[in-house]
């Protein structure tokens, strides 16, 4: 039997992509190979990390790819997916970053007490921190605080304890 060029890296080409793209297991579904911790998933927005492990995911679809699996506990980190028990808690000294404290007021990173009160309006809350075990939101539009020169808008704050 004689096979032409053609044919030959036809089959070449079709036998390589079969042996790379997917393996038949769990019932018959088509999955990839992944990693230990992931799956493959076609269409996924976003997954967690330990900075992050429960982001406000968009519906637009990343590229398909191996996923860490949220509901047995696992977010990435350094491109490998662990047990979020396993993340670090934030460094003391980051939990300063992301707010200003209004004239005569500072952020204590080794109390952990940013600002003397959180429940002034003495900060602009730039994203959610943990402080002191408790999860600080921003929530509420922007308003002007008028005669405080140092400060031009600033969030309302809610305290949220931490489950």
């Amino acid at each position: 039997m004689i096979v032409s060029r053609q044919t030959f890296l036809i089959l070449i080409i079709a036998g390589v992509a079969l042996a790379n793209v997917t393996k038949l297991r769990n019932g018959g579904r088509v999955i990839r190979d992944c990693p230990e911790n992931e799956y493959f998933v076609q269409c996924r927005a976003c997954e967690g990390t330990c900075e992050n492990p429960e982001p406000v995911c968009t519906r637009m679809c990343r590229p398909a790819g191996c996923f860490c699996n949220p509901s047995d506990g696992f977010v990435r980190k350094n491109g490998r997916c662990i047990e979020k028990e396993r993340c670090r808690p934030p460094n003391p000294i980051d939990v300063c970053k992301g707010f200003k404290c209004r004239a005569g007021t500072y952020c204590e990173p080794q109390h952990v007490k940013p600002c003397p009160d959180l429940t002034k309006p003495s900060l602009i809350f730039m994203h959610h921190t943990v402080v002191a075990g408790l999860l600080l939101r921003a929530n509420g539009p922007d308003r002007s605080l008028g005669k405080d020169p140092h400060m031009k808008r600033q969030r309302e704050l809610t305290k949220v304890d931490l489950p």
